[in-house]
């Protein structure tokens, strides 16, 4: 998992995001974060940083019904 600065380009909110790739990293901003409510997916856009993949940790899996999530801690 690497590390993903994601950046809504109007107003300037980010999230620290850690996912596969810059696509998957936007996706998951967009979806799980209240940051990005009331924007367009388009406006967001995905800058790496390698230098924080380091705190990256896997905890735990879930299983919420059908979706399996992974749960991560910094």
């Amino acid at each position: 998992m690497k590390a993903y600065k994601v950046k809504n380009l109007v107003n300037g909110n980010f999230a620290i995001i850690f996912a596969e790739n810059g696509s998957k990293a936007r996706s998951y901003a967009f979806t799980y974060t209240d940051y990005f409510d009331g924007y367009d997916y388009c406006e967001l856009c995905a800058y790496r940083i390698p230098t924080i993949d380091k705190y990256y940790k896997k905890v735990k899996k879930r299983c919420l019904g059908k979706i399996k999530m992974t749960v991560w801690q910094l």
